[in-house]
Formats: structure tokens, C-alpha cells, sequence
């Protein structure tokens, strides 16, 4: 990963394979010269004031997401660059119009590369903008069997701009995205562009989804035997990847997390860490404090922010992931008197 901040204006280079930093701008006009390789934008500030207004990034070849703020009311007007599709996520519920309709948590607005976009935003509205690949994304919602309706709404030439939501899942979807960005800023985030646009992908995808199971669908068990098995056999590839599993398996999200709920009482995504965690506690204790490292361990098992492992693990197991290792696999046994 690289860590740069670029000056307004200054292309960022995704040939570097994951590119995270911060962008400051102090006029409308920079909001335009910044974004130049994604959008052509016309941009007004329509009330008086100073306009000074970070932005920061995470970026890859296939994905982008960056968290935007406006401190002045600001309209602007212009269309989606190359073959993109872009998603506006709010980070407040109110503030922005687009397309002349409220920015929400329940109401994604987007835009795809050729048509007319429209936004104007009061002051104080702040959202994250999320850009991907437009034919990456037909491809993974065509896999994970998205209805036609949804289908359409991300192809070129479609009819409408806002997809229907969960307003729980916006949220935490943004939140997630405004940690990492943090993260990154402060040069803390580990985190490769492969797992990055994976993340984007399955997050997109999991918002704009169904709501209800797939008639004809196979029952709750068999769903989650077979990715679980199929999760066995990829495991050395790295973290479990839910969108992939779902376009292997031929079900959609809602009903691969519905699966897993009814099950485990868990989604798949925090089933497969507490499982992973428990493997992590099993390899510390089997493993010689002199021959490995609790990084090794827990980076051979995908999770590569130490700090947020070890916080996992103590949460699940009520000791440190190095207390483990020390530990052993040793028990001791009571024999009354």
C-alpha cells in the first residue's frame, strides 16, 4: 500500500495496487480538478464564505471510495467518466438533493458513466462516493443472481437513479468505509487492493440486494454446508470472500446471510471470523513460543490489522492471543479429596 496525498489535480496512481491518502481543497473549483480522472463536473458555491474541504481516499484499480464534505452550499452538474458506476452513500440523513430527490439512508442515489448527474448540497453534508468497475459489478450481481429490476437499474442506459435500501446496512456500510479511510490516513491500514475491492463489492451488492429469500431456494442447511466446504477448499487463498461463495454457489446474498442466521444465529462474515479465531487459538496453542509468532499466525489466517485481532480474540477467549501461545495446550485437572 502507498500512502501519498496528493495536490488537487494530481491523478492518483492505481497502478500501485492499493493507494490511500488525503486531498485538500480550498475553493469549489478544486472539487472539479481533483476529481477530473472520474467525473466531468461543473461545480458552483452558491452562499458566501471560505470553502475549505478535505477529502479523503482509498483507492485500486477496480474500486474507489472517498469521503466528501461541503462547508458551503454547493450545486454541481456534469456526468460519471470511463466505464463507471458510482454510488453516493450518506453519512448524514439529510442535506443533498439528487436528481432534484432527497439523498437518504433507505434511498441510494448513483450514477453510471453517460448520464446527466445533478447534485446540490448544503452546507454541512458530508457522504462517502463510492466508484467501481461498471462491467465488474454487472458480472458479481449477475452471479449472486440479483433480480432483473436491480439488474437494469446497474447497466448502461437504465431508467431511475436511487435503489431501495436498508437503512441499517447504508449505515454500517458507510461507517466501515469512514474507519478504514481513517485508518489509512494515519498510515495504519493494512489491507491489500484484492480484499479492498472485494470489501466494495460485497458491501455494494449486500445494499442493494433483495430483502426476501429466493423461492425455490435449497434449504438453510445445505447452503451453509456446502459454503463452508467451499470455504475449506479456498482457504489458503486468503480471507473468505461472501460475494464469491454466493456467485459459486449460485445464491444470492439475502439468502446465503438468512442461511447462516438461521443456523448459527450469526452472518456468514462474523461466522467465518469466530471460526477463524478459534483456528488462530488452536495453532498459538499447539505452536512453540520459540518456532512462530502470533503475527504469522493470524496473518496466515487473513487477518492483517493486529490490533483489531487481538482485540477479537480477547473479546471471544478473555486472554491475549500471546497469553495463548504461552499458554499451551496444557489443562489442569481438580481430583477431590
Amino acid at each position: 500500500m502507498a500512502n501519498s496525498i496528493p495536490q488537487a489535480g494530481q491523478d492518483i496512481p492505481l497502478d500501485q495496487g492499493l493507494v490511500a491518502g488525503g486531498i485538500m481543497r480550498h475553493a469549489v473549483e478544486d472539487i472539479a480538478s481533483s476529481d477530473r480522472e472520474y467525473f466531468e463536473l461543473n461545480c458552483i458555491q452558491l452562499e458566501p464564505g471560505p470553502f475549505v474541504a478535505p477529502i479523503h481516499f482509498i483507492a485500486a484499480k477496480n474500486a474507489m471510495a472517498y469521503r466528501e464534505s461541503y462547508p458551503r452550499k454547493v450545486h454541481s452538474q456534469g456526468e460519471l467518466a470511463g466505464r463507471r458506476f458510482g454510488f453516493g452513500i450518506p453519512l448524514v440523513n439529510k442535506g443533498a438533493k439528487f436528481a432534484g430527490e432527497e439523498v437518504g439512508f433507505r434511498r441510494l442515489c448513483s450514477a453510471v458513466s453517460g448520464e446527466e448527474l445533478d447534485l446540490t448540497a448544503e452546507a454541512g453534508f458530508e457522504w462517502v462516493i463510492v466508484l467501481v468497475d461498471q462491467a465488474k459489478l454487472m458480472a458479481l450481481a449477475e452471479a449472486v443472481r440479483l433480480p432483473e429490476n436491480i439488474l437494469s437499474g446497474l447497466s448502461f442506459g437504465r431508467q431511475g437513479t436511487f435503489f431501495e435500501s436498508s437503512a441499517s446496512k447504508v449505515r454500517r456500510f458507510g461507517k466501515t468505509i469512514f474507519e478504514k479511510m481513517d485508518q489509512s490516513y494515519s498510515g495504519q491500514l493494512q489491507l491489500s487492493a484484492e480484499d479492498f475491492e472485494s470489501f466494495i463489492f460485497d458491501g455494494l451488492l449486500g445494499m442493494i440486494g433483495p430483502i426476501e429469500l429466493d423461492s425455490g431456494r435449497p434449504p438453510a442447511s445445505v447452503v451453509v454446508r456446502r459454503a463452508t466446504e467451499l470455504a475449506d477448499s479456498l482457504a489458503h487463498r486468503g480471507p473468505v470472500r461472501i460475494v464469491s461463495l454466493c456467485a459459486a454457489l449460485k445464491v444470492s446474498q439475502s439468502t446465503m446471510e438468512k442461511s447462516f442466521k438461521e443456523v448459527f444465529g450469526l452472518t456468514p462474515n462474523l461466522f467465518f471470523r469466530q471460526r477463524n479465531l478459534n483456528l488462530a487459538r488452536l495453532k498459538l496453542i499447539q505452536g512453540r513460543p520459540e518456532e512462530t509468532t502470533v503475527s504469522a499466525i493470524a496473518q496466515q489466517l487473513g487477518f492483517r490489522e493486529m490490533g483489531r485481532f487481538a482485540v477479537r480474540y480477547r473479546e471471544l477467549f478473555g486472554e491475549s492471543p500471546s497469553e495463548s501461545l504461552r499458554r499451551q495446550d496444557r489443562c489442569t485437572v481438580f481430583i477431590p479429596a
